[in-house]
């Protein structure tokens, strides 16, 4: 069914390429935070169909996008997730993990996004520099991330102002259409 659809609507396989950053946390360099931003922690009750939506709206020119809604994000723990505010108004997230792994305390950045309007403000160094605050308190050694290789500007971020290091590349690919073939993107 898939090749069919594929082939009817004049696509084939998806190719995506991630590249894969870590950062050692002793190397953690200071960023510099504007003073209108605020981070807050996401709280599951209260801020569930926030979360879905600031993911919504900021990843959804992302070939890899894939929509949330508040059920899904009510599992994600709240001491884990943040929210970006200017002036009170949600403009950005951060969703991460912390585990174990190899004997080493080891913190994940699954997402961090800021909407539109809002970015080349600050916000995203923001979400970063609390993010690994966060991770810093948890006593996390290495942090991990996958970025899309057409996204130049976090990549740029991660390595200038956070002194990630890209350690490899990795390729998928798959059969499915991208949801943002339908959303005008």
């Amino acid at each position: 069914m898939d090749v069919e659809v594929n082939h009817f609507l004049g696509l084939g396989p998806v190719q995506l390429v991630y590249v894969l950053f870590e950062l050692n946390m002793k190397n953690r360099r200071a960023i510099k935070v504007p003073e209108d931003v605020h981070i807050r922690e996401y709280n599951a009750e209260k801020d569930a169909e926030l979360l879905a939506m600031l993911h919504n709206r900021t990843m959804s020119h992302c070939e890899d996008f894939s929509p949330m809604d508040a059920e899904f994000v009510k599992n994600i723990p709240k001491h884990t997730s943040f929210i970006a505010e200017i002036g009170g108004y949600p403009v950005g997230m951060a969703i991460t993990a912390v585990a174990n792994v190899e004997n080493c305390r080891q913190g994940y950045i699954a997402e961090l996004g800021v909407l539109k309007n809002y970015r080349y403000r600050g916000v995203g160094s923001a979400l970063l520099s609390r993010v690994l605050d966060f991770f810093e308190s948890e006593k996390v050694e290495k942090v991990t991330c996958e970025v899309l290789e057409s996204n130049i500007e976090t990549m740029y971020i991660l390595k200038r102002k956070a002194c990630f290091v890209e350690v490899g590349r990795a390729t998928y690919v798959t059969s499915q259409i991208p949801i943002r073939q339908f959303m005008g993107h």
